[in-house]
């Protein structure tokens, strides 16, 4: 019994650990569509790369291990630059700022036509 218990947490211990050394992920989980990404060059993996590049994870939110979706709302105009954007749903700690900040400097094609799309960024440490 005693080694059936050492063996979980050392179980636990290591998985925490390879968990903790891949970083701040920022993209979505696997295989979740992302319609605003057929607006962006190179497709939902170059968006979230530029995501990842261009997001620091807000101090307080790191601090307080806040982790979630931020969804932010972006209106774009026929030329592919951004109109308006405003935060829908917000996990704290500073991460809706920053997803909204980051992106209001992202460049879409121009698909010809408005529309308005959701964008979801993932805070996960």
């Amino acid at each position: 019994m005693k080694n059936i218990i050492l063996l979980f947490a050392l179980a636990f211990v290591v998985s925490f650990q390879v968990a903790a050394q891949n970083g701040p992920n920022y993209g979505p989980p696997d295989g979740k569509v992302v319609p605003v990404a057929e607006y962006y060059e190179g497709g939902k993996d170059a968006m979230y790369k530029f995501i990842a590049a261009n997001i620091t994870y807000p101090v307080n939110a790191k601090r307080n291990r806040i982790q979630g979706e931020v969804i932010i709302s972006l209106d774009l105009a026929a030329d592919g630059k951004i109109v308006a954007a405003k935060v829908v749903k917000n996990v704290g700690g500073g991460c809706g700022d920053e997803a909204l900040r980051v992106a209001k400097i992202m460049k879409f094609k121009a698909s010809g036509y408005s529309t308005r799309q959701n964008l979801s960024i993932y805070y996960r440490l």
